[in-house]
């Protein structure tokens, strides 16, 4: 099993990107939009991605991430009968993974039928079988409120203004603990954005 790459990066697409390592063997690595975006500036430079790798009977696929925690959702992902890893990688990539490990703890099954080709019973399937998984790792449907209150109202200001729900999100993440009340977390999100 390949369970990193390190190389120069070839070329990227919207969910793909060719990785050409050491020994001059070029991979082609399936990777999610956020990965994709991130890598568009960086062609003809190294690289590192840890990898899952998928046989099969007529192929060998390898899925890339930039995180272990990301690739680690994946393979829990795949592991539910029905999901496939092409729907795998689609659904790593709906949300940042706080965000996604929260939807599935709290069971919320709309968040996940937002990515194409899974329906309500898959979202059922995938929440039945991860939820404890994810709630032993001592995240909850509520984490992201954990962090402050105002937080959603920051997220409400920033989606209006036009950035997207995952931007936002991230953007909140990155924020300094100890700057508190809406205001405050905005114009520091707003910084950091510009």
């Amino acid at each position: 099993m390949i369970a990193s790459l390190r190389g120069t990066l070839l070329e990227t697409s919207l969910n793909e990107c060719l990785i050409e390592t050491a020994s001059g063997v070029g991979y082609l690595v399936f990777i999610t939009t956020d990965t994709a975006a991130d890598f568009f500036s960086q062609e003809n430079q190294q690289v590192f991605l840890y990898t899952h790798t998928v046989v099969r009977e007529d192929t060998l696929d390898l899925y890339g991430f930039k995180s272990i925690d990301e690739r680690t959702l994946f393979q829990q992902v795949i592991n539910v009968s029905g999901v496939g890893p092409k729907s795998g990688l689609a659904i790593i990539a709906v949300a940042p993974l706080l965000q996604l490990k929260q939807a599935i703890a709290s069971g919320d099954t709309d968040f996940l039928t937002q990515v194409s080709g899974i329906g309500k019973k898959s979202a059922q399937k995938i929440i039945l079988e991860l939820q404890d998984k994810i709630i032993s790792e001592g995240i909850g449907p509520n984490s992201f409120n954990e962090k402050g209150s105002d937080n959603n109202e920051v997220l409400a200001a920033l989606m209006s203004l036009g950035y997207s729900e995952r931007e936002s999100r991230d953007a909140i993440a990155q924020i300094d603990t100890e700057i508190i009340g809406t205001e405050a977390k905005l114009k520091a999100v707003l910084r950091s954005l510009s």
